[in-house]
């Protein structure tokens, strides 16, 4: 607090030998990552790297405005994107953006590039320029587009840059610089100036105050990987549990006195599982080559001296640490006949890279040799001065891409053997639909040549009135990209036409677009000529089926009319003679036999009444509109018990149940169900004994249970009526379900004879089934299937 411009200045990083900018310096002259500095709205060059000049084929840009340099770029979306980092400060990273450039004049090259632009302030916060930070993917991005599964594996390598870094001042360690990265990981908090626990107060506590006190009193480096820390990325928010990928360092001054400490770190939070652990170095930057998931080696001097090579290096060419500090060819003596030898020394004395793709190469690992396939670049290693001192490998192995490449080329000349050997016509179209290749049948049948064929040629052998048809049709099916068929007559080569059936299938690639499409033909005039008289005669039986149905309709018909006299012409005269005969006993004195003549029709005339009622109940089952909907079935029973209340009391019946299920249904069928059965078991329960009636439910699979209408594959609800009346004998079993069935006589029980036939039919309507079983004088029990689904 307090210092002057000019006093903070003093306070920079500096290193033993030499300072914090010569390094990065030497470092972006030598790394193969392409790097530009442009200065101004005019983005004028006042950097660029060897790898930058390589791509755009300049030598000497600097002091030039970008569009004078590389003009072709004009109209390309770069220029955009500049704008909008140097207008808002805000840097943007791109994957894989597609730039044209004039290596040679007047010959564009395309490039695939990851970049960031990275906005350049001054001391107060104005974009100055822009830091351009790429790497070139080219060769990368056209593999994959033949082999998609190494997409993956190349995209990975970009995952981690730039990393975040930070340095802290003093004993109390105050935030002194934070670059964007660093700054991005915490949203606009303000923390340059402040110690570290009182920037990030939610730090205390988790160790991270003692490392970096332990660093500045010891000069002890700390490296550490998924390192957990609860960290809130904005103020006045709940911390979040991030993990973290980083190397903590001391900074010394020229005296070699530590005057802080320097912070990189990786975000790995997302990626915690597919790190592999990171080695400890003393070298700040070298974590960005030992962290790479690309084999990454460097060879120095014209012996070419393995200095350094990282776990994916070592792991592939299937070697341990001892080969550091030797000459490539004496740990690797197998590769100096392969050419590989002579390629180094040429990109050593040119200075000139080397691209390789899907390069063999025969290896000795694990004691035996195979063979090996590669996508590599040769970069020569320069120091400041522009001289090549060595060589850097970038490699990445795709021997299982490349085999099954080989494989796929195998099957699918397998699969043309194969499809001029059928007996259908076929065919493939690329993604448009524009056919490419036909199988031998094809030509034999129509008598063409693929010249005649190719693209759309296809239409000289259709139908003329059919082709515009088919034409429209197949422009259509493509766009919906799915499979597809149809038929239509092919011309062949005797001027007959055959009809066809063709079917089109989408081959797609694993990003699910398509990649092409097959389709067949197959002759199937015989069957359509069967199929059409077959068509004829469906249509005279349908004719037919039509007179039956207006015949039903009339049966249909007076059983409503049957319903409706039922209902109101009969049973009136019912409710007459009853009300008449006991108002004649109420008000005449007969004698005893007389009395019991008039008691006799009322009696009967009850009894016709019940039935009536029962009929017109039985009829309305199969009329009433199915709206199937959740049923209750412990509601159900509740409300049946209200409904039958007075016979229960008279009786004093009990009935117990729990935890019954709630199935789908017709609500006021299945509650007919429940309140017949009771009424059922209520009716003919034993004179001696109170009734007693329990209801239980399961669900059991079709296949355990033994019944002509049960389906196997189903699962039903089982609700069984279980009572201790007069039972029945099992020999009786199904006809107690049929009409006007009874087994007792009418004065022994009352009843219709009709109460089970209409559980049976509401049972049937909900696709199940019932079935009784019972003991004379020992009870009976009623059991319900009915679908879970």
């Amino acid at each position: 607090m307090g210092k002057s411009k000019k006093d903070k200045s003093k306070s920079a990083l500096k290193v033993p030998s030499q300072t914090a900018s010569q390094v990065l310096h030497d470092f972006f002259l030598q790394t193969p990552t392409i790097l530009a500095i442009l200065k101004g709205p005019e983005y004028i060059y006042q950097f660029a790297n060897p790898a930058y000049l390589e791509l755009i084929g300049d030598d000497n840009p600097i002091g030039k405005p970008l569009l004078e340099a590389v003009p072709e770029i004009k109209g390309q979306s770069f220029i955009k994107l500049l704008d909008n980092v140097y207008n808002t400060g805000e840097a943007i990273t791109k994957k894989e953006m597609p730039v044209k450039v004039d290596k040679v004049k007047g010959k564009h090259e395309q490039f695939y590039l990851n970049f960031t632009f990275q906005a350049l302030t001054n001391d107060k916060g104005e974009t100055e320029g822009i830091l351009v930070f790429a790497y070139n993917v080219t060769e990368l991005v056209l593999a994959r587009k033949k082999l998609e599964a190494n997409a993956l594996m190349i995209r990975n390598i970009y995952m981690n840059a730039p990393a975040a870094i930070c340095t802290f001042k003093g004993p109390t360690h105050i935030y002194e610089l934070i670059n964007p990265a660093y700054e991005k990981l915490f949203d606009k908090r303000d923390l340059v100036g402040k110690p570290f626990l009182e920037a990030l107060p939610e730090l205390k506590g988790q160790g991270v105050d003692k490392i970096l006190d332990n660093i500045y009193n010891t000069g002890e480096i700390f490296t550490s990987t998924e390192i957990p820390v609860n960290l809130a990325r904005a103020d006045n928010v709940d911390p979040e549990l991030r993990y973290f990928n980083t190397t903590m360092q001391p900074i010394y001054n020229e005296e070699d006195k530590i005057i802080g400490v320097v912070n990189f770190g990786y975000d790995v939070t997302e990626q915690i599982m597919a790190r592999k652990l990171i080695e400890a170095s003393e070298k700040r930057f070298s974590n960005i080559l030992t962290q790479s998931l690309m084999s990454i080696g460097i060879l120095k001097g014209r012996d070419m001296i393995v200095s350094f090579a990282n776990e994916p290096l070592l792991a592939t060419w299937g070697k341990g640490e001892k080969i550091i500090g030797k000459p490539l060819l004496e740990v690797m003596p197998e590769i100096e006949d392969q050419g590989f030898s002579q390629l180094l020394q040429q990109v050593y004395t040119t200075g000139v890279p080397y691209y390789g793709y899907e390069i063999k190469v025969n290896l000795i690992r694990n004691g035996k040799e195979e063979p090996v396939y590669y996508n590599f670049v040769y970069q020569p290693y320069t120091e400041v001065d522009n001289s090549v001192t060595g060589i850097t490998i970038l490699a990445t192995e795709v021997t299982e891409q490349v085999l099954a490449k080989k494989q796929i080329e195998a099957s699918e000349k397998q699969f043309r053997i194969f499809a001029d050997s059928i007996q259908n016509l076929a065919w493939i179209a690329n993604d448009e639909g524009r056919i490419y290749w036909y199988n031998q049948r094809w030509y034999d049948y129509t008598g063409t040549t693929f010249e005649e064929m190719d693209g759309w040629g296809w239409e000289k052998v259709h139908h003329p009135d059919h082709v515009k048809k088919v034409v429209a049709f197949v422009k259509e099916a493509w766009g919906k990209k799915v499979a597809f068929e149809l038929t239509f007559p092919l011309l062949r080569y005797d001027g007959e036409y055959r009809w066809f059936l063709t079917r089109a299938y989408p081959v797609k690639n694993s990003n699910g677009n398509i990649e092409r499409w097959i389709g067949t033909s197959t002759d199937i005039t015989e069957q359509k000529y069967f199929t059409e008289e077959l068509e004829k005669k469906v249509n005279e039986r349908t004719e037919e089926l039509q007179a039956t149905n207006r015949t039903l309709e009339l049966a249909n018909a007076e059983l409503k009319s049957f319903s409706y006299v039922a209902s109101h012409d009969l049973k009136e005269p019912l409710r007459k003679i009853q009300a008449y005969s006991r108002r004649i006993i109420e008000i005449e004195n007969f004698s005893e036999k007389t009395q019991d003549y008039f008691n006799r029709i009322i009696s009967a005339g009850e009894r016709m009444q019940n039935l009536l009622d029962s009929l017109l109940d039985f009829s309305r089952v199969n009329s009433t509109e199915l709206i199937f909907e959740p049923c209750d079935l412990n509601t159900l029973v509740e409300e049946s018990k209200e409904d039958l209340q007075i016979s229960i009391t008279e009786r004093e019946a009990t009935i117990e149940y729990k935890n019954l299920p709630v199935i789908m249904g017709v609500r006021i069928q299945i509650s007919q169900v429940i309140t017949n059965l009771l009424d059922n078991s209520i009716k003919y329960s034993r004179p001696e004994i109170k009734p007693r009636i329990e209801i239980t439910s399961s669900i059991i699979g079709g296949k355990t249970i033994k019944h002509t209408s049960v389906n196997k594959q189903k699962k039903y609800y089982a609700i069984n009526f279980a009572d201790n009346g007069i039972g029945f004998e099992q020999e009786y079993s199904n006809k107690i379900f049929e009409l006007f069935q009874r087994l007792h006589f009418k004065n022994e029980y009352s009843g219709t004879g009709i109460g089970l036939a209409i559980v049976k039919k509401i049972v049937s309507n909900h696709n199940g089934f019932i079935i009784a079983k019972g003991k004379l004088n020992k009870g009976s029990t009623f059991t319900i299937y009915i679908p879970t689904e």
